[in-house]
C-alpha cells in the first residue's frame, strides 16, 4: 500500500491546518522553494526529521502541512458524541460502492441507538475512497459544528 493512502490529501491537510488542526506528525507535505537555477517542485511527502529538524536533509521545503496517518486521525477522534440524534460511538467501516458506481469508499459515522433502532446521531457521513480521507473530513466537520 502506497504511503499517500495512509495519510490524508494534500488538499484536506491544508482544510486541517485552516481549521486548527495540530501541526503535529510524522509525515508532512511539502515542496521545496524555489531558486534562480530551479523552479519549485511539486508536493512530496516527506518525514517530519526531513524538514522539521535542525539538521534536516531538506531545509529549503517550507511550505509544509502535517499529513495525519489513520492512527493520528484516531487518536484526535472522541470516541463518542453527543450528536443531534444523541450519544453515538465512532464507525469506522467500507460501503460496498463509491459514488460512481464502482469499487469501496470509507464510511465514517458516530451510530448510536434511539428506539433500539441504530441511527446516525449526526446525519452526516464522511464517504471517501481513503479512510485517512473519511477520518480527517469527520474531524473537520466536528470541528464545524462546535463537537470536538
Amino acid at each position: 500500500m502506497q504511503l499517500e493512502q495512509q495519510v490524508v490529501s494534500l488538499e484536506l491537510s491544508k482544510q486541517l491546518k485552516e481549521a486548527g488542526y495540530p501541526q503535529e506528525g510524522l509525515w508532512w507535505w511539502g515542496r521545496r522553494t524555489a531558486r534562480e537555477d530551479t523552479p519549485a517542485s511539486k508536493w512530496d511527502i516527506f518525514w517530519y526529521k526531513d524538514v522539521l529538524s535542525p539538521y534536516a536533509p531538506y531545509p529549503e521545503v517550507n511550505e509544509i502541512y502535517v499529513a495525519p496517518t489513520v492512527a493520528e486521525l484516531g487518536e484526535a477522534l472522541p470516541v463518542v458524541v453527543n450528536g443531534k440524534h444523541g450519544y453515538g460511538q465512532l464507525i469506522m467501516t467500507k460501503f460496498g460502492l463509491n459514488r460512481d458506481g464502482i469499487g469501496h469508499n470509507w464510511g465514517v459515522i458516530y451510530e448510536g441507538t434511539h428506539k433500539k433502532i441504530r441511527v446516525n446521531v449526526l446525519d452526516f457521513v464522511a464517504d471517501e475512497p481513503t479512510l485517512a480521507s473519511a477520518m480527517a473530513k469527520m474531524w473537520l466537520y466536528l470541528k464545524k459544528e462546535g463537537l470536538l
